[in-house]
């Protein structure tokens, strides 16, 4: 008898493995049916339509016009920040948006000064009855920079010129001497240096020199009048030779052109005149107040 076949040698299913050819390929992707399943994407379908969702809300919030710029453009940094807490891919997106929104921020808050600097509010508000004739004190002192029409010099801002919508603006710690009060200001006569220059080119009959008592008594004046002697007062009358109450040898009173501050005006109280030079001061003022009785086309021009 013929031995029987045993069922090995049987024929094995067409849908079988060992029914595959023998390739690398099949060899290589020769798993089970459920490791097969797996053998998918990285992204979910899901986490694929949130990011595209994502990537149109940037695009949206780029399309926004320039008006208010500033605030919506910090909304768009801050769906950016987002982004890029939830998903590392996003840091390209934020490097390439954030660049722009600095560049417009920098040009609005500082278009004219090229240094920034800290506003600094000089002396105090002081009560009404605190003012005493012949007082020597500080106030802030704004006028217009004059420009020569024939010559007329590029200004930049500086800690002393400032740029406004009505021109240019000289800013300084100016020391007037309180002449006269009233009831909701003063008038006071100012000092002038003139950056050290004394009175050249100056209408010498105006002017009169004040000396500080300590350092510059006695010096010499271009005035036609007696110099005026400035004593400070406490914090100011232990101080250095350079300090800047000290009134130095340069300095004169312009008392015909007197100033009115009101008393809500901040400002620093220094030193004061004594008796004898403040009714000398207030008699040279009144010498060259005008009178009623004079006509205005019979008054000498001014040089």
């Amino acid at each position: 008898m013929s031995p029987k076949k045993t069922i090995n040698s049987q024929k094995s299913p067409k849908g079988s493995p060992k029914a595959w050819p023998k390739s690398p390929l099949r060899k290589a992707t020769r798993t089970s049916p459920r490791k097969v399943t797996k053998v998918t994407t990285s992204v979910t379908p899901k986490a694929i339509i949130k990011k595209t969702s994502r990537k149109n809300e940037i695009l949206k919030l780029d399309k926004i016009p320039p008006k208010g710029y500033i605030k919506q453009n910090t909304k768009t940094s801050d769906a950016l920040l987002t982004l890029k807490e939830d998903d590392e891919s996003s840091e390209q997106d934020v490097v390439e948006k954030d660049p722009p929104s600095k560049a417009v921020s920098a040009s609005i808050f500082d278009p004219v000064a090229k240094k920034k600097k800290e506003v600094r509010l000089f002396g105090q508000v002081l009560e009404p009855q605190q003012f005493k004739l012949g007082q020597i004190i500080s106030v802030a002192s704004h006028e217009e920079v004059y420009q020569d029409p024939k010559n007329r010099i590029k200004l930049e801002a500086t800690q002393e010129q400032t740029l406004t919508a009505l021109g240019w603006v000289y800013s300084k710690n100016r020391k007037i001497v309180v002449i006269s009060r009233f009831a909701q200001h003063l008038v006071g006569l100012p000092i002038f240096s003139h950056g050290g220059k004394g009175l050249k080119k100056k209408e010498k009959s105006e002017f009169v020199g004040i000396r500080d008592s300590q350092y510059f008594r006695g010096t010499h004046t271009d005035s036609t009048y007696p110099n005026l002697t400035s004593h400070r007062i406490f914090p100011f009358a232990p101080a250095n030779k350079t300090h800047w109450a000290v009134i130095n040898g340069d300095s004169y009173v312009h008392f015909t052109r007197p100033l009115s501050f009101a008393y809500n005006t901040r400002c620093t109280i220094e030193g004061r005149l004594k008796d004898e030079d403040i009714l000398r001061l207030i008699n040279l003022t009144n010498s060259r107040r005008p009178t009623n009785p004079a006509d205005p086309a019979a008054r000498a021009a001014p040089r």
